[in-house]
């Protein structure tokens, strides 16, 4: 994949004036050049080319510096831990209620540990995931930067706004993603030591360029990390940026160079021994199959994909496999077996909260039941795809509704054919993406 974004060497960046266009648009520039500055500030303090040998004891005053720092974190983080489990046993509509009753919770504390619920709770509640980082983004915004040492709260901030943007990316609000990452650059660009955190928050960034179909952009960002994962022995993550650069190849309709990224990363025994990622890596290869027709292989893969995602209790991306697999049956013109499955995924999706997904899944099963001559459940499925997108409140709702109210329409007056279904279902993929995108724009 050719790769069209353009990006600068260090000596060439040191050019560039600071309003140039470049930096406002490219999050990857922008910290090299942040980094750069930093180094450089560093380097002017007379301490640094101190060419004296070091002392043999450490300093008192350091040591105990130290000493506080840790056990002040230790009492918030314990203190946390018994916040945020009062705070989550209450519904999710009183959480704010909660927080703004109980001043004595905004602590950096509860903020790292809000950060530990999101990654326990995103593939099986991630509805609340959403919920628990708006409540942490509000906390560390909220939290005063000369009350905690050093640079405590902007690193927080970041890590924060980094979560919120992976949560709001994992239930589809790609364009608000997007924004909550360039929140977290601005905080992370405050950190004096920030390299491993910023090339966290790039992986995250190049998802959701994935999901703006902005390939070049993402496979560049993604790209940008693997020296940093690599010189900290990170080799999780240095294998999930190689995953990403797969997942773009397949969002570019690469289909057969993203198969041979997933099959040379399966090959791979130390990435492959990560259950979570393995599975999400079959998924992945068994799209590719599905997508050059090779239903028997696909199938197979996401077969493999749903037991392990059962055996992980990864509710979310099980249910992603398992409406791949209806995918397939559609596909294949297997269309009663493809109602059992799309059902259950419809209904789970409900369950979960992500409504854009459930109603998406309801227009897969009135494909299948138009197939079957079942004109009833159509309208039906249509109405309740509507009640899901009314329910989301998501910036393109409209949109969605008004392609939705053309398929009623045309099932009640018994007009309606599968070419038509699937045009509406393309449209509502790529509205996350385009929010503002018309119907009558989307290509017969």
């Amino acid at each position: 994949m050719t790769i069209t974004a353009q990006h600068y060497s260090d000596e060439q960046l040191l050019e560039l004036p600071p309003d140039h266009e470049h930096l406002a648009s490219c999050a990857a520039c922008t910290a090299a050049l942040t980094h750069i500055q930093q180094l450089a500030a560093t380097l002017v303090d007379e301490i640094v080319w101190d060419d004296g040998p070091l002392p043999d004891t450490p300093r008192v005053s350091t040591v105990a510096t130290l000493r506080s720092i840790a056990t002040q974190m230790d009492a918030e983080d314990a203190d946390a831990e018994r916040y945020v489990a009062e705070l989550l046993a209450a519904p999710r509509e009183e959480w704010l209620v909660l927080l703004a009753a109980r001043p004595h919770y905004r602590t950096p504390g509860l903020v790292r540990r809000l950060i530990v619920e999101t990654d326990r709770l995103i593939d099986s509640k991630p509805a609340d995931v959403v919920e628990i980082t708006a409540i942490a983004v509000d906390v560390a915004d909220g939290l005063d930067t000369a009350s905690w040492y050093g640079d405590t709260v902007p690193r927080l901030r970041g890590a924060a706004w980094r979560e919120r943007a992976y949560a709001l990316y994992y239930v589809g609000r790609h364009v608000e993603a997007l924004a909550a990452a360039d929140r977290a650059a601005g905080h992370l660009a405050q950190v004096a030591v920030a390299e491993f955190d910023s090339a966290r928050l790039m992986l995250v960034r190049a998802l959701v360029l994935r999901a703006l179909e902005r390939y070049d952009e993402a496979l560049a960002t993604a790209s940008a990390t693997v020296r940093t994962f690599a010189a900290s022995n990170d080799e999780r993550r240095w294998h999930y940026v190689r995953l990403v650069e797969a997942m773009v190849a397949y969002a570019a309709r690469n289909y057969r160079h993203a198969a041979a990224l997933f099959e040379d990363l399966a090959a791979q025994p130390k990435f492959g021994g990560e259950l979570p990622s393995k599975a999400i890596m079959l998924q992945n290869l068994a799209s590719c199959y599905r997508e050059v027709g090779d239903y028997e292989r696909a199938l197979l893969r996401f077969g493999e994909a749903v037991r392990l995602f059962e055996q992980l209790g990864m509710d979310a991306e099980l249910t992603r496999a398992r409406w791949h697999i209806g995918r397939v049956l559609l596909q294949e013109a297997k269309f009663a077996d493809a109602v059992g499955v799309l059902r259950s995924v419809k209904d789970t999706y409900e369950r979960l909260q992500i409504h854009d997904k459930a109603a998406i899944a309801a227009v897969d099963l009135a494909e299948a039941s138009l197939m079957l001559g079942r004109p009833a459940e159509v309208l039906q499925l249509c109405q309740t795809a509507i009640q899901f997108y009314r329910k989301s409140g998501l910036a393109y709702t409209e949109n969605a509704l008004t392609a939705l109210s053309l398929v009623q329409e045309a099932a009640r007056s018994g007009a309606l054919q599968p070419d038509t279904v699937g045009r509406v279902r393309l449209y509502l993929e790529r509205l996350p993406s385009q929010p503002h995108l018309l119907f009558a724009h989307v290509a017969e």
